[in-house]
């Protein structure tokens, strides 16, 4: 199995972009990635961005699961869950709001509204990339359990 370090070089590659020109695309540092290809950070922080930049599955990125090129997924969420609501929507720390559309305890809606378009784009991608992972190994998890059942 390839190390995080070989995928995200080979990706880089494949893409025909340095080091440089993937983190401008990005916004992760190009020491980083040197860091990361020589494997000497284990573990990206930026790994959405990073595999944002490169048109690959963040999952598979990140540990190898998956394919690299599943990145069949809707290119929106419903923006009511990103950008809309009335101040003060959402949820705290240790106290959930009335308003139910919005699914994070930990993150208000303002801090969101707050970030430039660009920076929702990122976490837009980011979220539909993620979620998507997560629909994929619960399908397949559930696939296992139904061949397990037969």
């Amino acid at each position: 199995m390839k190390l995080l370090s070989d995928r995200l070089r080979d990706a880089r590659l494949q893409r025909g972009l340095s080091q440089k020109k993937l983190a401008k695309a990005s916004g992760v540092s190009q020491s980083a990635i040197a860091n990361y290809e020589g494997n000497t950070r284990k573990s990206p922080k930026k790994i959405f961005q990073l595999a944002q930049a490169l048109k690959v599955n963040a999952r598979w990125l990140a540990t190898g699961e998956g394919s690299a090129n599943d990145t069949d997924y809707p290119h929106s969420l419903d923006a009511s869950l990103i950008i809309s609501g009335e101040s003060g929507t959402g949820a705290v720390v240790g106290q959930r709001k009335a308003d139910a559309s919005w699914p994070f305890q930990r993150l208000s809606a303002e801090r969101i509204r707050a970030l430039t378009d660009e920076e929702r784009e990122v976490i837009e991608q980011t979220l539909i990339s993620l979620v998507t992972s997560f629909e994929s190994r619960q399908l397949k998890q559930r696939k296992e359990q139904q061949e397990g059942d037969a």
